[in-house]
């Protein structure tokens, strides 16, 4: 599969070969196809799969532990795992109990890519690594930093690396590790994305917003990013910070102070003292709101702000 991936999937690029022997040319060719993939697409897959199957891992490992993870040494975390399936030199798999990294770490592909390039090219490839550093400057999307490190040597050409390569992995499809840690693994949340504009909200695409669980990114958004969900980080994120709202059915003791905004409501960041600021999404004798397919849902004034809920269907909640 990986030959083939070589040989189609990668783009064309033309080399300068004094022979006269053809079949040593188009060999040659060949050998620049499988360059250009390891400074581009092959590698970039290869990143991109890794880094998956790595986040997949931390969110397991959280789920499976009920621990965050360190947010000074994150990056360092995320590299190890996906270079060598390890967390502070522990196989991952044997912490969460699942086999998500086994023979799929950056360490492993590169390895396999080795063996297949030197039989099949009759080439020298060696030193051949690739490092990732993961991080967000948008809200749907994690951007992968790869440096790959190559050497290629045939007979009357050589080929080196570094290469640097950017990537992006979509976060939609994915499971929030803050909604499994926070519920104890009760409520194993997937990001989905709303696709409503700002101006449409009212308390109808309130309701099918709460229903579908999905997340939305506003503007100057006051919450965390997707990775940040990973560490208990619950500061803002203005470029990249996505929220959902907790269905009060899916939760035991449903009735509970505060705004059930997510990193709101786990981080119990509207209490009693000032639930002054908190409306229960209902109004009695005048409008239902969403307390009857969703009873005890509140939001802060600024939420209920956002999602354009009238003064008929809420009141202060004390």
């Amino acid at each position: 599969m990986i030959a083939v991936l070589v040989f189609m999937l990668s783009p064309k690029s033309e080399i300068s070969v004094k022979k006269n022997d053809l079949s040593e040319s188009m060999r040659l060719e060949s050998v620049n196809k499988l360059v250009n993939s390891l400074s581009g697409s092959l590698t970039k897959t290869i990143a991109d799969a890794t880094v998956y199957r790595a986040l997949l891992s931390m969110t397991l490992y959280i789920n499976k532990t009920g621990k965050y993870l360190d947010i000074e040494n994150f990056d360092r975390y995320i590299a190890d795992i996906a270079q060598n399936g390890t967390l502070n030199g522990t196989n991952i798999d044997s912490l969460t109990g699942q086999k998500i990294m086994e023979n799929m770490t950056l360490k492993n592909w590169t390895s396999r890519i080795v063996t297949i390039a030197n039989s099949t090219f009759r080439v020298n490839l060696s030193g051949y690594e690739i490092n990732v550093t993961i991080y967000q400057v948008q809200p749907w999307k994690i951007e992968i930093f790869i440096i790959a490190n190559y050497t290629v040597i045939a007979e009357t050409a050589t080929w080196q690396g570094p290469t640097a390569i950017s990537s992006q992995l979509e976060i939609e499809g994915m499971t929030d590790p803050y909604y499994l840690r926070e519920s104890n693994g009760m409520i194993p949340r997937t990001i989905s994305r709303t696709d409503l504009q700002y101006y449409r909200w009212n308390i109808s695409n309130l309701r099918s917003h709460v229903e579908n669980a999905t997340y939305i990114h506003w503007p100057f958004s006051q919450a965390p990013s997707f990775l940040m969900r990973f560490v208990n980080k619950t500061d803002n994120s203005t470029c990249c910070g996505i929220e959902s709202v907790v269905n009060p059915n899916e939760i035991t003791n449903p009735d509970r102070e505060g705004s059930y905004v997510d990193y709101l409501f786990f981080s119990n960041r509207f209490t009693q003292a000032n639930c002054t600021k908190v409306y229960n999404i209902t109004n009695p004798g005048i409008s239902e709101g969403l307390w009857d397919e969703f009873p005890f849902l509140k939001l802060d004034l600024e939420n209920v702000a956002r999602y354009n809920v009238t003064f008929a269907d809420r009141i202060i909640s004390c």
